[in-house]
């Protein structure tokens, strides 16, 4: 793993962590997304149950625990916590990717995981699909989700990405 990766995950989960007191597995890989559909990180991604997934992410954070930078707990009752481990400090990072963690951070960061599912898959599909059939389809990959929902999120993907 690259440097610049390392601080880029390290500057995520600490900015998340100010905004939530619970950070997952499906956050960071959805916030992850974001950052790819940015330009400023080039993980794979593949369309999952949760929306888009990258094995490569799940690899950095299972590489970022066990080197001691990432702590990572299971709650059976809530899920994942993920946090920089204790007497960590954070890497140096350039400003642009600062800025667009700070952005999402500060537009997302207080999300559930299932609402940052929906937002992905709307953006897995945004530029791929005519607007009609980005509907149709998330609608019926998340049938949870109301018409009216998808299409809100839909707005919110036009709007910042």
């Amino acid at each position: 793993m690259t440097d610049e990766k390392k601080a880029i995950f390290t500057y995520l989960v600490s900015k998340l962590n100010e905004k939530t007191d619970q950070v997952g597995k499906t956050t960071v890989q959805k916030m992850m997304y974001f950052l790819k559909r940015m330009g400023l990180v080039d993980y794979e991604y593949t369309l999952y149950h949760y929306g888009p997934y990258s094995f490569e992410v799940e690899n950095e954070l299972e590489q970022l625990e066990s080197s001691g930078i990432l702590d990572i707990s299971w709650d059976p009752d809530r899920g994942y916590f993920i946090r920089l481990a204790e007497g960590y400090d954070l890497s140096e990072l350039g400003t642009s990717v600062k800025e667009a963690i700070d952005f999402l951070v500060e537009k997302f960061g207080q999300k559930r995981a299932k609402d940052l599912s929906l937002i992905a898959t709307v953006l897995y599909f945004y530029g791929r699909l005519p607007e009609s059939e980005i509907i149709e389809t998330v609608k019926s990959l998340k049938p949870q989700f109301s018409e009216l929902e998808v299409r809100k999120t839909l707005e919110v993907v036009k709007e910042i990405f």
